[in-house]
């Protein structure tokens, strides 16, 4: 019996794990919404990644999105959005981007020094 109540409470517990990982927190929306609105900048795709984070591979607090935006000058760039709870913030709750261009900046600076040697 005792082993029946320890695999029914594991079931449960895995149930709204799994739950509560697919189910962004209810102003996320918004939140995304605000960030385009403050930045300047209209998102044109979005998807959220939960495995495969790019550089936030390792920051399992918070949700990634894949982003490609489009700037007021017309520009396209792409990157990663990540909204996370900050736990010095006043909000609570703070996003954080890196451009791929960035990212790709610096791994071609890596290399560079390594060539120079």
């Amino acid at each position: 019996m005792e082993s029946l109540l320890v695999t029914l409470a594991v079931l449960v517990l895995a149930g709204a794990l799994i739950w509560r990982m697919a189910t962004p927190p209810p102003s996320l929306h918004e939140r995304f919404t605000q960030w385009a609105q403050m930045n300047g900048v209209i998102v044109t795709k979005s998807e959220r990644r939960y495995i495969f984070a790019g550089p936030f591979f390792w920051e399992r607090s918070g949700v990634v999105y894949k982003i490609e935006v489009e700037g007021p000058n017309g520009q396209t760039r792409t990157g990663w959005l990540r909204f996370g709870y900050d736990f010095f913030s006043r909000q609570g709750w703070s996003e954080r981007v890196v451009w791929d261009e960035k990212r790709s900046q610096r791994i071609n600076d890596q290399k560079g020094r390594a060539d120079d040697r």
